[in-house]
């Protein structure tokens, strides 16, 4: 279904706001570098999932995701201060794990380009 502009304003909005807050929120806990990519709610606004991609190791990533999901009430009022709607929907964070398929592609894709320089000598 296609959104309507309004929900897709609305997306941007929250999506650049909380970039602000997150940052200034994980810096102090020295947490890796974390980077929203993307939000994505219902047509209602009821609900936004927010995709998060952290940088680091494994063990990293689930404290800053286990920190960020204990804190959620906290981040969606600080959200709720820095935009004016009717009703704040419900955020859930969710990894995003696409930067590790890409890395991972890509290394497929290298290895199977050295295969083939083997092979021709």
């Amino acid at each position: 279904m296609k959104k309507s502009l309004r929900v897709k304003r609305v997306e941007e909005t929250m999506l650049k706001q909380l970039s602000i807050i997150m940052d200034s929120f994980l810096r102090d806990k020295n947490f890796p570098m974390t980077t929203l990519m993307s939000i994505d709610s219902d047509p209602g606004l009821q609900m936004a999932k927010i995709k998060i991609s952290v940088y680091g190791s494994e063990e990293k990533k689930k404290e800053v995701l286990d920190f960020i999901n204990k804190n959620k009430k906290h981040l969606r009022y600080l959200l709720a201060k820095k935009i004016r709607i009717k009703y704040m929907p419900d955020i859930v964070f969710i990894e995003d794990r696409s930067l590790d398929m890409i890395e991972k592609i890509e290394k497929i894709i290298q290895s199977e380009r050295d295969n083939e320089k083997n092979d021709s000598r």
